[in-house]
């Protein structure tokens, strides 16, 4: 089976390789390089256009390892359960679900829009609710990253 990569709210998106890219920078890098092939189909997810994320934006890496036997259940409670979680908090943001089935590992990239949104979200009771649910499930505790975001490049040309 190959790995997968899911999108702004579950758009799932499909890979023709085994990523190779085991370093947590370098999934920031991939998760943000995926917004521009996400941004085509982002329109039937959602009911509004999504704002590009800008130079100087806060992003938080989050990397879920799970137990083989735990993974599927698992898995599903990070995409499902975070993303009803941010549904009903309530800010925007940009958020991408990879999945690495070959090591049981979820990585969540969420890109947002100012400081005061992401020390939000890590304060949300909504958001704890589904990490203590996660806690049994996963062989290693979450890794937690921060990051600014440089630079997005993108040659899409959007027809127009």
């Amino acid at each position: 089976m190959s790995n997968s990569v899911l999108g702004v709210h579950g758009q799932h998106l499909s890979t023709r390789e085994k990523s190779t890219m085991n370093t947590p920078p370098r999934m920031l890098a991939a998760g943000l390089l995926l917004f521009s092939l996400t941004a085509a189909a982002v329109p039937a997810v959602a009911q509004e256009p999504i704002t590009p994320p800008e130079e100087g934006d806060p992003v938080i890496v989050y990397t879920h390892k799970f137990k083989p036997a735990e993974f599927e259940a698992g898995k599903k409670l990070v995409i499902e359960g975070f993303s009803d979680a941010i549904v009903d908090h309530g800010h925007d943001r940009l958020t991408f679900f990879m999945v690495d089935e070959h090591a049981t590992e979820v990585v969540v990239v969420s890109v947002f829009p100012d400081e005061a949104t992401m020390k939000d979200w890590q304060a949300a009771g909504v958001r704890h609710e589904v990490l203590e649910k996660l806690e049994p499930m996963r062989r290693q505790p979450l890794i937690f990253q921060t990051f600014t975001l440089e630079s997005l490049h993108t040659t899409m040309d959007n027809g127009q």
